[in-house]
């Protein structure tokens, strides 16, 4: 979906439907297409809602332009994506034993066009992690 609200809410979906076990969710984009850049929109979109969602002020996320380009076909041998989203990620945050698994049975599909793997969920531990270094800081501050 294009729309950052529908894909949480479907991937809350899956564990509120009696799962016992850890699911995991698997986000196939094709690089270089409108695909990938609404995934790397909805990313950076995150990321301000996180920084700003509390001030409830609107923003403008796309200008013009960056709406054209969504519409141009890109390279699809590689993803810009997964390059800034490695770039930003937080190395601390490993795939589980589970996931190790289907990755490595993943990177067997790379004949079939896999291009790269991203584990999305450091992308935004770090900022997790520098929101909570914030407020230990305050608490020793005020102590």
């Amino acid at each position: 979906a294009w729309s950052p609200a529908v894909n949480d809410q479907a991937v809350d979906r899956a564990y509120r439907i009696g799962q016992k076990r850890d699911v995991v969710v698997y986000r196939l984009i094709t690089c270089g297409t409108v695909e990938e850049k609404i995934y790397r929109k909805q990313v950076f979109k995150g990321g301000l809602m996180r920084t700003v969602g509390q001030e409830g002020k609107q923003f403008r996320y796309f200008t013009a332009d960056e709406l054209s380009a969504l519409f141009r076909l890109d390279r699809t041998d590689y993803s810009e994506t997964h390059e800034q989203i490695e770039s930003v990620r937080d190395m601390r945050v490993p795939f589980d034993d589970d996931v190790v698994r289907h990755v490595d049975d993943i990177k067997k599909w790379k004949k079939q066009g896999v291009v790269n793997i991203t584990n999305h969920a450091g992308v935004f531990a770090r900022m997790h992690g520098r929101q909570e270094e914030k407020r230990r800081e305050v608490r020793v501050g005020w102590a």
